[in-house]
């Protein structure tokens, strides 16, 4: 059983890791590098486990992203990214605690509405280096 949480409520996922709708085809994309949760612009995002913000920026892609490492076993961290933000207020280096408040969602970036999507991997800088599906750190819905 996961010791973390979701950042906000799993009953808003709207897309999940790996998938490839015909959308992400159009648009020349591969398979989908994270979780979306759809929510309002303004929702509060929850740190998923106590960890450190290991990094702060915005792309063009991304929006503004914070990414979060934190313990996600006794033995195995994880870095989860937080993107599309509405702003950032947090800096790189603050320690958080499970649920603490680290952003709000927004639709920056290439965004086709508010939401929040989440990434996982081992590495920072999720843009740019491999993920995993941050599903199976998470408590499982239903």
């Amino acid at each position: 059983m996961s010791s973390l949480i979701h950042p906000v409520d799993p009953k808003t996922i709207s897309d999940t890791f790996g998938t490839l709708s015909e959308q992400r085809k159009k648009l020349g994309l591969g398979p989908h590098r994270g979780v979306d949760y759809a929510v309002k612009k303004g929702t509060a995002l929850k740190a998923v486990g106590r960890g450190t913000i290991v990094k702060v920026y915005h792309s063009q892609i991304l929006g503004w992203t914070v990414e979060l490492r934190c313990f996600v076993t006794a033995t195995k961290i994880r870095v989860f990214s937080y993107s599309h933000l509405d702003s950032v207020s947090i800096v790189e280096g603050t320690k958080v605690k499970q649920g603490d408040v680290i952003g709000v969602s927004g639709n920056s970036g290439v965004s086709s509405g508010a939401h929040l999507h989440l990434m996982c991997g081992k590495t920072p800088h999720l843009a740019v280096n491999a993920v995993e599906d941050p599903l199976q750190w998470l408590p499982k819905i239903g």
